[in-house]
């Protein structure tokens, strides 16, 4: 209604939902929906048992995708899926799309002590671009190379060493009696000051065996000591991981080797284990040592002595804690579609005569971009009343303003509506003691066909003197 005096106003939001489990499930009044063009989402609730904050840590869940795109409810590549963090959207990548176990990867930017509610997964948007990150180790981890490409590397002691990438290994070349090192020429670096633990792994080998290592370190400023992911050598025959000395293991040139590292800095406690390239277990380190301010690590660097030429295939870094996180997906929940109410169409104001015995016609306009006969009729309530028919026709167009109580005059639109009848009495009754002139807004609530709640509202002015 427009231009009214707002007199003895006040609002009458009956907004019970047909269902009432979906109201339990949505919890839409806790956690304001980040984008109503996504039909679906699910709270995601990590727990962090670990008794400190974890931050920027990497997390892995899995997902039934293959059942919502069998359900019409998700695009059957995923791409329509986002991970939603304190209402800002933040990178994903996925493995395994469209099945029961689809894996879903992302960096939480933090988790603090027990229950973390703020993460959401949304789905249901046929129009969205994918939102996936072309390879899911971008979403996962806070460094790696895998040499699927040269991400640029230089002369870390500027000694005349070259590299090669090929077959998604990296090579570096130097000559006999030559020591030589490279680091990436991006200025990588990973801050540990507040995180509470890391975790890497990398599989190298070392082309000819010679009295000289290969080696993976992740260097503190300045260089050394840092910290080795992976020490090899096979004409000493021995091999190191993490903080551990130098150990016997018959390591021989052109064997591939595994190794994962893993650092408690709360507790100072680290393992490292040593694998074949079958992913077996060879060796097991561990031990205990303080964090330092120095492990605040500068680069990475990869280096060999003596011609020995190491090659690697992959390096991986994250943080990382034990026990990780655990997670629990909840409810299914939907947006709220807002839909145009217009009560007694093509009049304004909109008069309820509180002694009527007939009805009281109401409209739901439909438009270019809402098709009415996506709404389940069954489901529709006015201030909780079930109205008596229903039927199709073009009635109305939407006013003119975002207030529920502007109204319109003018001819229909063009679009189908979708036109209802209420008991008059039966809205009386639900609405309860009123006064003449008395200004209220009544919400009309529903389900679409396919479970997705709709919601809007429009204005009535009492006439309890039996004035029209």
């Amino acid at each position: 209604m427009k231009n009214k005096s707002r007199k003895n106003m006040f609002l009458f939001f009956l907004s019970i939902l047909i269902t009432t489990g979906v109201l339990a499930s949505t919890g839409l009044a806790d956690t304001p929906y980040w984008d109503t063009s996504w039909n679906y989402r699910k709270q995601l609730v990590i727990t962090n048992t670990v008794g400190t904050t974890l931050y920027d840590y990497s997390m892995m869940i899995t997902l039934n995708t293959a059942e919502l795109i069998s359900q019409g409810k998700m695009q059957s590549d995923c791409g329509d899926i986002r991970i939603i963090e304190n209402g800002t959207e933040i990178n994903y990548g996925i493995k395994n799309p469209n099945s029961a176990s689809t894996e879903i990867y992302f960096i939480a930017n933090d988790l603090v002590v027990g229950d973390n509610n703020d993460i959401y997964i949304y789905y249901g948007n046929p129009d969205a671009d994918n939102g996936f990150v072309e390879n899911w180790k971008d979403a996962f981890y806070i460094w790696y190379d895998d040499f699927d490409s040269d991400r640029g590397w230089y002369d870390y002691w500027d000694n005349g060493v070259s590299y090669t990438i090929s077959d998604g290994n990296l090579t570096i070349h130097f000559s006999p009696y030559t020591n030589g090192a490279i680091a990436p020429s991006d200025g990588s670096s990973f801050p540990m000051d507040s995180r509470v633990g890391i975790k890497t792994e990398a599989k190298m080998t070392v082309l000819n065996c010679r009295l000289c290592q290969g080696e993976i370190r992740l260097a503190s400023p300045g260089g050394w000591p840092g910290l080795s992911i992976i020490h090899l050598s096979c004409g000493h025959r021995d091999f190191s991981i993490g903080f551990s000395p130098r150990l016997y293991h018959p390591v021989t040139a052109n064997t591939w080797y595994i190794a994962e590292f893993v650092y408690n800095r709360l507790t100072g406690d680290w393992y490292g284990k040593l694998k074949n390239e079958s992913n077996v277990d060879l060796e097991l380190v561990a031990g205990n040592r303080p964090a330092l301010e120095s492990d605040d690590f500068s680069t990475i660097i990869v280096s060999g002595c003596n011609g020995n030429n190491p090659r690697v295939d992959y390096i991986y870094l994250r943080y990382f804690i034990e026990p990780e996180p655990s997670y629990s997906l909840g409810t299914e929940e939907y947006a709220v579609i807002e839909v145009t109410v217009d009560i007694k169409p093509s009049s304004c104001p909109n008069p309820l005569n509180v002694k009527s015995k007939g009805v009281l016609p109401v409209a739901i306009l439909g438009s270019a971009n809402f098709n009415v006969h996506d709404i389940d009729v069954a489901t529709i309530q006015l201030a909780g009343v079930d109205p008596n028919r229903s039927d199709y026709e073009n009635v109305a167009r939407p006013p003119v303003g975002a207030d529920e109580c502007e109204c319109s005059t003018e001819e229909p639109d063009g679009y189908m509506d979708l036109t209802l009848k209420f008991n008059t009495q039966e809205i009386v009754g639900a609405i309860g003691p009123v006064a003449d002139d008395d200004e209220l807004v009544l919400e009309l609530t529903g389900l679409l066909h396919d479970g997705t709640p709709i919601t809007g509202a429009d204005c009535i002015i009492i006439r309890a003197k039996g004035r029209k």
